[in-house]
């Protein structure tokens, strides 16, 4: 009912963004969990001179008409499932962040910090303090977030 309401009550530009920006993520999506695959396989298959058995086969009785709704209705339950479960999807994503960034202990790196903590004592320094230590954490953070990054490039 709130993607309803949204429509009704927002503007046109806004829905345009949000098309826009929706319909990136996908193209995003699509490239790396269906192409690339695709592609790999493909490769696989040439150098391995395995014969291509994997072929999908389709059953439509009208496919001009039977795929549109197919799809339809697809991302219709996709968006009305998120909508719905929107807040178990984030506290699952917030454990398996937490968990993977302690496995690989990058917790310092990609978890916020609560609270930033100052060495001085004296109320006047505190300020510069806080701002030192917080370009301190950002270059600190950007510097290894590089160094991981050139690890695995």
């Amino acid at each position: 009912m709130e993607l309803i309401n949204s429509l009704v009550t927002e503007g046109g530009l806004v829905h345009c963004r949000r098309v826009a920006v929706s319909f990136a993520v996908y193209l995003g999506l699509m490239f790396l969990f269906l192409y690339i695959p695709t592609v790999q396989l493909v490769w696989f298959y040439r150098i391995m001179g395995v014969s291509q058995y994997m072929t999908p086969v389709y059953w439509y009785f009208i496919p001009e008409v039977q795929i549109p709704i197919e799809l339809l209705l697809g991302h219709v339950f996709f968006l009305s499932v998120l909508e719905m479960r929107k807040d178990v999807i984030g506290h699952i994503q917030h454990h398996v962040l937490v968990f993977l960034s302690a496995q690989l202990g990058l917790t310092r790196l990609l978890i916020p910090l609560s609270q930033i903590r100052t060495t001085s004592s004296s109320s006047s320094s505190s300020s510069s303090s806080n701002v030192s230590n917080i370009v301190y954490y950002c270059f600190y953070t950007v510097y290894h977030v590089y160094n991981i990054c050139c690890l695995y490039v």
